[in-house]
């Protein structure tokens, strides 16, 4: 995930928050696959009510403008980055789940959708985990949304030095399909 506007495609960090002293940046952790859907505009909607019928409905209070990066081409943030939105399973004034997907990206017929899921801890937008996140999205999303777990890839995308981290991600997306 980079921040929209970024000429040099500058990761996001987590509203300048440090975690143990470092910049915590938060990275992809889902991958989507939509065989379904025949346009753009109808991937969009499906996700929308795919993550909505599982809980994950468009909630503002979240940060916005925000892009991914498929095969070296820029995906702009649904829910849309004018919005200050994010897919969540509570108000942001709560613990929440929430998450920022891109895309989508057509490829042989099929539209690949990247995502960033994250916890944080209520009105301080405090950083609890992402690995969590992760899960209660793939939980809620596979069962109740009609959606399959395909497995795990890794992105090789964690940060661990002495300045810089992606707290508790292990560097892995969950691949999930649309059926």
């Amino acid at each position: 995930m980079y921040e929209s506007g970024s000429h040099n495609d500058k990761p996001a960090q987590w509203l300048g928050f440090k975690l143990n002293h470092k910049t915590l940046y938060e990275p992809i952790n889902l991958i989507i696959v939509d065989t379904l859907s025949t346009s753009e505009n109808a991937s969009r909607t499906l996700m929308e009510k795919r993550f909505g019928t599982a809980g994950f409905n468009a909630r503002p209070g979240h940060t916005a403008a925000y892009k991914g990066k498929m095969d070296n081409q820029d995906f702009t943030q649904l829910p849309d980055t004018s919005s200050n939105k994010a897919f969540s399973n509570y108000l942001w004034t709560f613990t929440n789940d929430h998450a920022r997907l891109f895309g989508p990206y057509l490829k042989d017929g099929i539209y690949f959708w990247i995502g960033a899921a994250s916890r944080e801890r209520g009105l301080s937008h405090e950083y609890v985990t992402f690995k969590a996140a992760e899960k209660e999205f793939e939980d809620k999303l596979v069962k109740f949304a009609a959606v399959k777990r395909l497995g795990c890839y890794n992105l090789h995308n964690t940060q661990n030095n002495e300045t810089d981290t992606t707290g508790d991600h292990d560097g892995f997306a969950v691949v999930l399909q649309i059926r």
